[in-house]
């Protein structure tokens, strides 16, 4: 997100997500999009653009496709278009007549949405289109995320940019690349790239309101050098799944006490029992809250019976702080197949520590402000 001028923005956080071993992560996304407050023309049209972008795919790092599709659609029109090393694409638009004197404004969203699935859908976010459902007052998609933010502010610049009869200055619409991960395309950008001397970022989740103000993310990355070993004759191998969470965007869902799948499994195995880490998988994006994650160890046979009684009070747990999380699974399952290999207590203990204090965490002195101290 770029800070100049006029800005409409969201809340950007963090939300713990990550994989070791290749076990497949199980996403359930937050699947409703803008509510169409109105049928209007204007409302149809916008939407028909949004369809259209919604047709090619455009994960964050995956955006040379749709980055071809605005230039496509600029060419089109006879609208002057640039792209840059970072396909980062600026169309210029001309003036209405009698404002070819007035300050030209740039509009500016991001390309790159955030694509998150349900586990049993089989969508291909490399080939597939996004499938949008109308749902009465409101616009979804099929088993996957939406894609509105930030589809729907390109729809709202392109329509403003070839809509007859408005009365508007020249326009400058500016569509920056993966905002949703590390963005790249904003901080890429040429500082002579804009003749603009007024700016409206347009990638808000509320109707209506305008914000002066700023966000931004911070990627946290931990190396620990760990050792897998043998098991030891007689260590049985068990799975612990904690899924059924709503998940959500780690921007305008962290503040409303959403449980993380990873930190939970964590906080159920820190110093529980002694035991062997063999795989440990939960979150595909690192702006999702984790919905769902596994965790797979070798455990001595002696220590089997406070492991199930420890995971028993620990959902009972849950269910009283996460009251809202009703569709909590916590499962623990003997696997019929030992692993050939597992880190060491002392790595596993170090690694679960690690996971659990860095996990992230909102506090009722600072309910909207996520932090991981006790401190505002």
């Amino acid at each position: 997100m770029i800070t100049m001028g006029l800005l409409w923005a969201g809340l950007a956080c963090f939300a713990l997500g990550f994989s070791i071993s290749a076990l497949a992560a199980e996403v359930v996304p937050d699947q409703q999009g803008p509510a169409l407050v109105d049928d209007g023309a204007d409302t149809t049209r916008i939407l028909a653009i949004f369809e259209a972008i919604s047709q090619v795919p455009r994960c964050s790092k995956d955006e040379e496709r749709i980055a071809a599709w605005l230039v496509q659609w600029a060419e089109e029109r006879g609208f002057p278009v640039k792209t840059d090393a970072f396909s980062n694409v600026l169309i210029s638009v001309p003036a209405a007549e009698g404002y070819a004197d007035a300050p030209v404004v740039a509009l500016q969203a991001h390309m790159d949405m955030v694509c998150q699935k349900t586990a049993d859908s089989d969508h291909d976010f490399t080939t597939d289109p996004i499938r949008l459902v109308r749902d009465g007052e409101w616009l979804r998609a099929t088993d996957t995320t939406l894609g509105a933010d930030d589809g729907i502010g390109m729809a709202i610049a392109l329509f403003l940019a070839e809509e007859p009869g408005l009365k508007r200055p020249a326009l400058e619409l500016l569509f920056t690349t993966d905002e949703e991960v590390d963005m790249t395309g904003a901080e890429g950008l040429a500082e002579d790239a804009l003749k603009a001397e007024r700016f409206i970022n347009i990638d808000s989740d509320t109707e209506g309101f305008v914000t002066l103000g700023a966000a931004g993310g911070v990627t946290m990355e931990i190396t620990l050098p760990l050792a897998f070993a043998p098991l030891s004759p007689g260590q049985a191998t068990y799975s612990l799944r904690v899924d059924g969470l709503l998940g959500g965007h780690s921007g305008v869902e962290i503040h409303k006490n959403r449980a993380n799948a990873n930190v939970l499994i964590a906080r159920a195995l820190n110093e529980a029992v002694p035991f062997r880490l063999i795989s440990f998988a939960g979150g595909s994006a690192d702006n999702a809250i984790t919905p769902a994650s596994e965790l797979v160890l070798a455990l001595e046979p002696e220590h089997e019976d406070a492991l199930k009684a420890r995971i028993v009070a620990f959902e009972q747990e849950i269910r009283g702080e996460y009251p809202e999380e009703t569709g909590l699974s916590v499962t623990l399952e003997a696997l019929p197949n030992p692993a050939d290999a597992a880190l060491s207590a002392a790595d596993t203990a170090r690694l679960i520590e690690r996971v659990f204090t860095n996990g992230p965490k909102s506090f009722p002195d600072c309910p909207r402000l996520p932090t991981t101290s006790a401190s505002c």
